[in-house]
């Protein structure tokens, strides 16, 4: 047949079946008349009707629906035929061939029958295996979910609905996408994306979060498999997990890992601080190291081996620690030895960069750790399963090694403790590098502190020999002054006037050495009491009146019309102003003015000194207050000095709580010093008491012992004080001065220090020891002029301490007060005075 009839044909068993009647069986007549008009034969028209009825079997499932069918297609059948029936009755051969149509009819109806059978069998066990799919499907205990590609729900099984909160049979039609969170969508397509595109085939335990119809989200676990059909995917199937109890254990998990390692970091923190106060428990850092080695083994177990390079580079074992005292003779064989000698010369440190775990332990090691075959075999006595071997490293430099080996019982090191150990070697080292810097320290202290008793040893013998000719020449020109052949002679009038001005100029510059030494070691005591700041300018101004006019200088004067009371010392406030002006009258040329100015500025009181001399460079103006240094080279030409003046003078003016500074507009030009202090609204009205130097009466009683070694000095003083009513009796040393002292028992002795034979400490020492003597006064004649020179002498027994060059007036105050005191104290009593010189005001070095 042609595929117009066969398709019309194949309609009409169709409507049949369907149930269509009369006008279904005429359209098969039809179809047969017109086959058998077009010359076809009746097995092209059983042909025809095989393929519906085989489709049409395969679609029912009961025998009875399959029964009927083939009724229905019998019918349909000879319907179809009937044409040819009338045709072929007249005919025996058309008969024969509907016969033998007929008989294949029934064959093929009996292939019908046999494979309704086999599919009956088949249907039958393809329904048990899906009653048992459904049966697993919906028992899950997690849920299960048929979808699209598009994430269109196919099927879901009830722990999927129950998941999801709906019902199971709601879940078809709707999108999986919808359940998933906001937060979680974007991902969610982009990894159904990568299904789609075949990059993947499956998505393991996939973390995101699902919304139920109600209630809270829900962290799941996806795992999602692409079932591939030719060309595309045919769909998705998901497995949906709940993780809510899975995260909530692994959270408790994690809190309780948290908590253990907090509770061991907090161990190893507790160790390492406990190791870090050892570490700096003295300044014995070999010892400090050894307590270390012994904490880490009672905190470890097992054994420390603690090893330090020697200034030389020298490697040596410091410490064997282990905590079990049964092994104590095993590390006492052990301390005999050095561990990783030959790996800490210059060309093997770059193995010890770092901390380094070994594990296992291997013979091998052993011996390339021991310093021979009889160390090696105590090493393989410990039994250790691992080692940590700790450089002890600062700055790139190896200090010592630290090595850990742990105990066969123990357990092993991990590479996770190099982070420990490397904080125990980075505490170990940086004692090691504080010890060696303190070493260093104490080596260049000890050499500041030799190169200060130098230079101190020097500043005293400078100021001794310095001070023991001035004396003389001072007395002598103060004695000439008076005298008449000088006063009538102005050349020798001139004369003596210059070699006292240089005299006392030498005076000061070894005045200024000395207090430089006491100020830089704060061995200057400052006395804090109310004083006219105006009646100190004015006594300095009158004291370089001479010095300035000898230069053709003028001087100006403008002080306050009231007193500027400020809490000072006198004396060094003095020693402030006089350096300000005698600096100014070196550096100003003839002709020049001096200006001195004392103005109340706010709660300070303000001192200028200015001057019309050389200037200074902008560049200097602070450096000239730095000890020898000067402004401009100016000072070759000048009456230069040391460069301590102003050294000095700043130093004194911080001590009372101000500041001094100069201004310049530059060379040539002048210059301008400032001192401002603190004022004060506190008075006190000083008693002072003059001593009379004229009258013969002053002394008249008093009986001196004079020892000193200086034949000028010895002349002059005796020659003083013999004007001023003194008995004076002289020695040239401590011996015969001991022996003039029993002779004619001194109200006062007078001694220098430096003698020749016995010197003035012994003299002293030899008095106290006298019964008979122990009770005289005595005072120290020193031209050291250092703290420890005063308080030597004190300590030896003098009552007082006078530096040469003194003046008259100090040492008869000094004289009078020990013989008053003398003269009212009980017998036997003895009394000790600070010093009254005034390079000799000397307090605590606090």
């Amino acid at each position: 047949m042609n595929g117009a009839l066969t398709e019309e044909y194949t309609a009409a068993i169709r409507e049949y079946l369907a149930g269509s009647g009369e006008a279904a069986l005429r359209l098969a007549y039809e179809s047969g008349r017109r086959a058998l008009v077009e010359g076809l034969g009746v097995l092209e028209l059983v042909a025809a009707h095989q393929a519906p009825l085989v489709q049409a079997l395969r679609t029912e499932t009961t025998e009875k629906g399959k029964e009927r069918v083939l009724m229905q297609a019998l019918s349909c059948l000879a319907e179809g035929l009937s044409p040819f029936e009338m045709v072929l009755r007249g005919t025996r051969e058309g008969n024969e061939r509907l016969q033998r149509s007929l008989s294949s009819l029934q064959s093929v109806e009996e292939q019908l029958r046999s494979q309704n059978e086999d599919l009956t069998i088949a249907h039958r066990s393809v329904e048990k295996e899906r009653r048992r799919y459904q049966a697993l499907f919906d028992f899950a205990p997690d849920g299960y979910v048929v979808t699209g590609l598009e994430g269109a729900i196919r099927e879901a099984n009830a722990a999927a609905a129950a998941l999801l909160r709906t019902s199971q049979e709601m879940l078809p039609g709707q999108s999986l996408h919808e359940f998933v969170v906001e937060a979680d969508r974007s991902e969610f397509r982009e990894r159904l994306h990568s299904l789609h595109l075949r990059t993947v085939d499956r998505w393991e335990d996939w973390q995101i979060h699902i919304q139920p119809r109600d209630g809270s989200p829900i962290p799941v676990a996806l795992t999602v498999v692409a079932e591939r059909a030719v060309p595309a995917v045919a769909g998705l199937r998901w497995l949906i997990r709940d993780v809510t109890a899975r995260r909530r254990l692994e959270k408790e998990r994690a809190r309780s890992l948290v908590g253990q390692a907090r509770a061991e970091a907090a161990r190893r923190f507790e160790f390492l601080a406990e190791a870090s106060s050892l570490l700096v428990n003295s300044f014995d850092v070999e010892a400090n190291l050894i307590s270390v080695a012994r904490l880490t083994v009672s905190f470890l177990e097992g054994w420390c081996f603690v090893g330090i390079i020697e200034p030389d580079g020298t490697f040596r074992q410091l410490e064997v620690a282990h905590a079990d005292p049964a092994l104590t003779d095993l590390a006492t064989a052990l301390r005999r030895h050095c561990l990783l000698r030959t790996r800490t010369n210059e060309a093997n440190a770059t193995q010890l960069l770092g901390p380094q775990v070994i594990n296992p332990l291997t013979g091998a090691w052993l011996d390339g750790i021991a310093d021979g075959p009889d160390h090696a075999e105590l090493l393989r006595q410990i039994n250790g399963s691992s080692a940590m071997v700790l450089p002890l490293r600062i700055h790139d430099r190896l200090m010592g090694v630290m090595t850990l080996i742990s105990s066969g019982a123990a357990r092993g090191y991990r590479p996770s403790d190099r982070l420990f150990g490397g904080d125990l070697a980075r505490c170990c080292a940086l004692a090691l590098e504080n010890a060696r810097l303190y070493r260093d320290v104490v080596a260049e202290r000890d050499k500041a502190e030799q190169a200060n008793r130098a230079k101190d040893e020097f500043v005293a013998i400078l100021a001794h020999e310095l001070r023991n000719p001035l004396t003389p020449i001072l007395g002598w020109t103060q004695a000439l002054k008076g005298n008449a052949l000088i006063l009538r002679d102005p050349v020798l009038r001139a004369g003596v006037s210059a070699m006292e001005r240089n005299a006392k100029m030498l005076a000061r510059l070894a005045g200024d050495c000395v207090d430089l030494a006491r100020i830089s070691e704060r061995k200057i005591r400052v006395e804090h009491k109310p004083t006219d700041l105006n009646a100190i300018i004015l006594a300095s101004v009158e004291t370089v009146r001479e010095m300035a006019i000898s230069r053709g200088l003028r001087l100006m004067l403008d002080l306050g019309s009231e007193p500027l009371q400020v809490l000072g010392d006198t004396m060094r406030l003095e020693q402030v102003v006089m350096n300000l002006l005698i600096n100014a009258v070196k550096y100003t040329e003839q002709d020049g003015l001096i200006s001195v100015r004392s103005i109340s500025s706010g709660k300070e009181a303000e001192i200028e000194v200015q001057d019309t001399g050389i200037g200074i460079d902008p560049a200097f103006l602070d450096l000239i207050f730095q000890p020898f240094r000067q402004g401009t080279a100016s000072w070759l030409t000048s009456q230069s000095g040391l460069g301590l003046g102003l050294t000095i003078t700043r130093q004194i003016v911080e001590m009372h709580g101000g500041r001094v500074w100069a201004e310049s507009p530059g060379l040539g030009l002048g210059s301008t010093f400032h001192v401002r202090l603190p004022l004060t609204t506190l008075t006190h009205e000083e008693s002072r008491v003059d001593i009379p130097i004229g009258p013969e009466s002053q002394g008249r009683g008093i009986q001196i012992l004079l020892v000193e070694d200086s034949e000028d000095i010895l002349f002059l003083m005796k020659a003083e004080l013999e004007e001023l009513g003194y008995a004076v009796t002289t020695a040239r040393d401590g011996r015969t001065g001991i022996e003039a002292a029993k002779t004619h028992r001194p109200d006062v002795i007078i001694s220098d220090i430096k003698m020749p034979i016995m010197d003035g400490y012994e003299l002293i020492r030899t008095i106290r020891a006298t019964p008979e003597l122990r009770t005289l006064s005595a005072i120290a004649l020193t031209g050291f002029g250092t703290r420890g020179s005063s308080e030597r002498a004190l300590a030896a027994g003098f009552d007082a301490c006078v530096s040469k060059p003194a003046e008259r007036e100090e040492l008869l105050a000094v004289i009078r007060e020990l013989t008053e005191r003398d003269s009212s104290a009980p017998t036997g009593t003895s009394f000790s005075l600070a010093s009254h010189s005034a390079e000799e005001r000397l307090g605590d070095e606090s």
